[in-house]
């Protein structure tokens, strides 16, 4: 039972927990209540442990808590947005969950990161809310590989966590561009970036829980634009549809 600062964790901070490698510092972007930062030190896994807030809130409730801690001489916390207060040389793991998926993309994509991912190419953690498809699509444009793509249930809900390892040289693209042109990607390539290597087993009873719920949620967008009569509606429905087949030719592979 992994417990931090007397507070049992999460299965969904648990997995996340897990997944860091043990390193000299690690830097943990939103850390609320500064729970993994905690749980981390309390497994041995760090030197030390940078949680980053950027609202005054969280920030003091952070900062107390690892005041409070038998660690707090390696526990630190900074104020600021995403990766913006941490400088080059100092982190070899980074940590961004309970974000959505562009949230995530757009701290990844931000120069400062981008100047930290390039001179340091720390290994990632992260958990997005919801469009995991733009992390994986992150993860291919800048030569990043997903070594661990896990599907979890935690409070009846379903989560996507993911360890991504550094590539020796980080591939930097026209990162604006590229996420305008992800809704247009074909559909196939578009799947295995959505879902990931779930797809290719058949025994993730999670993952096809999800599958099913996204399925449901698929048909509704469809419902929703066969009301409207414009054309534009009807292009983007029969997106959706193709979309959907895929997504239902997937279920049917999984037994």
């Amino acid at each position: 039972m992994v417990r931090s600062n007397g507070q049992e964790l999460s299965e969904r901070l648990k997995t996340i927990v897990q997944l860091v490698s043990p390193t000299t510092c690690v830097v943990d972007i939103g850390s609320d209540h500064g729970l993994v930062p905690l749980a981390l030190m309390e497994k041995g896994k760090m030197d030390k442990v940078i949680a980053v807030e950027v609202a005054e809130g969280p920030f003091f409730t952070v900062k107390r808590a690892f005041e409070r801690s038998v660690y707090h001489d390696r526990l630190e916390a900074r104020f600021g947005d995403g990766l913006t207060p941490i400088s080059q040389g100092e982190a070899n793991g980074i940590v961004i969950a309970g974000m959505g998926g562009k949230m995530i993309w757009r701290i990844l994509t931000g120069n400062e990161a981008l100047s930290i991912l390039h001179f340091d190419l720390p290994e990632l953690v992260l958990q997005p809310m919801e469009d995991s498809g733009l992390v994986r699509f992150f993860a291919s444009l800048t030569g990043y590989q997903v070594v661990e793509d896990l599907w979890i249930r935690d409070r009846g809900l379903t989560y996507n966590c993911m360890k991504l390892l550094p590539p020796t040289s980080l591939t930097v693209v026209d990162f604006e561009k590229a996420y305008r042109n992800y809704p247009q990607i074909p559909v196939p390539d578009r799947i295995e970036f959505d879902f990931g290597k779930a797809i290719n087993r058949s025994d993730d009873a999670i993952f096809v829980e999800f599958l099913q719920s996204e399925m449901l949620k698929i048909k509704g967008v469809i419902k929703q634009l066969e009301r409207a009569r414009s054309e534009e509606a009807f292009a983007k429905k029969n997106q959706w549809q193709a979309y959907l087949d895929f997504v239902q030719k997937i279920r049917r592979n999984i037994r």
